[in-house]
């Protein structure tokens, strides 16, 4: 009696192992063709063979591909032709597609939250990008590759749209925040933005003093 329940307990644990490994692949691109989709390349594989087991990281990859394949080609030393605008767009519109599928299984990764971000500026959905920033600044309010990018959206919407959208506490306090450590944890970049820099801490410092006194 006691071999079978041992018996039954082993099949049973072989079992729950089984049924495991089969979700993983049911949820893996690399196992599931349902689950691949077109890169820019037109191929459905991305870098890193880690991401074809993580539909969520698979996303971002594929969402990062059409932000910025253009950028990733010329380095790598490829010619690369502009595309047209509608192609443009279409791009943007793909990789905003797939950050917010990967952000369905993976909501706390800030990069994809700022990656978003820029996808939607640059399709000019300008609410949809600065609710993207905002969630980015909240996810990761001191890292320097984020700020990096976050710095640069920032200043590209003040550009289309003027300052008034970032006149809130809030939004004040993240934009010092990306600055402070842009200064401490990447001061290479931060000499080569500092004119910029330098003109929108004073107008971020003047708003967070003008809501204090309201």
């Amino acid at each position: 009696m006691r071999h079978v329940m041992l018996t039954l307990t082993l099949l049973g644990f072989l079992g729950i192992a089984a049924f495991a490994i089969f979700l993983v692949a049911r949820s893996s691109p690399a196992f599931s063709v349902s689950l691949r989709v077109e890169s820019v390349l037109g191929d459905w594989r991305v870098p890193g063979s880690s991401a074809r087991y993580d539909n969520g990281k698979y996303r971002f990859l594929i969402g990062y591909g059409y932000l910025r394949g253009d950028d990733l080609a010329l380095m790598v030393g490829e010619e690369a032709e502009l595309p047209d605008f509608e192609t443009y767009i279409a791009r943007m519109e793909a990789a905003t597609g797939n950050f917010e599928i990967s952000l369905l299984s993976l909501p706390g990764q800030a990069d994809t939250w700022t990656a978003l971000a820029w996808t939607t500026f640059l399709a000019e959905d300008l609410a949809g990008s600065e609710h993207a920033l905002r969630v980015s600044w909240d996810l990761a309010p001191h890292n320097s590759s984020e700020a990096i990018e976050r710095i640069g959206l920032v200043l590209a919407l003040d550009e289309v749209v003027g300052t008034s959208w970032r006149n809130d506490t809030n939004a004040s306090s993240a934009v010092l925040k990306d600055l402070q450590t842009l200064k401490r944890h990447d001061p290479d970049y931060f000499e080569g933005i500092r004119d910029e820099a330098t003109t929108l801490a004073v107008d971020v410092e003047t708003i967070k003093t003008m809501n204090s006194r309201r």
